[in-house]
């Protein structure tokens, strides 16, 4: 038989997973580097705090733990790394003096 706790208890382990996974991928995206690279590491550097803070302590801005979260996904997402920006710009360089 299920029990109302049971639903409760999947939902938290879906966040934990979430919030293990985004420290892991945040921390091996934080050696990459990309032209986001500074603004991600103050963001990551926070989440992290954040996620040490709510190990001790109760989350109480919780709506700020969210928007970091999302902030790492996104700078992670959205970084291109100096190789890649140095080739896209080299090889834009090279179609533009060849017309």
């Amino acid at each position: 038989m299920r029990h109302a706790n049971d639903q409760s208890n999947h939902a938290l382990g879906r966040q934990d997973c979430l919030v293990a996974t985004t420290c892991v991928w945040g921390l091996r995206h934080a050696f990459v580097c990309c032209t986001t690279q500074p603004l991600f590491l103050v963001v990551y550097a926070c989440f992290v705090a954040n996620v040490l803070e709510g190990l001790i302590i109760d989350l109480d801005h919780w709506r700020h733990f969210y928007l970091l979260m999302a902030l790492v996904w996104g700078l992670m997402l959205s970084g291109n790394t100096t190789a890649e920006a140095a080739s896209r710009s080299s090889g834009a360089a090279a179609r533009a003096r060849n017309r």
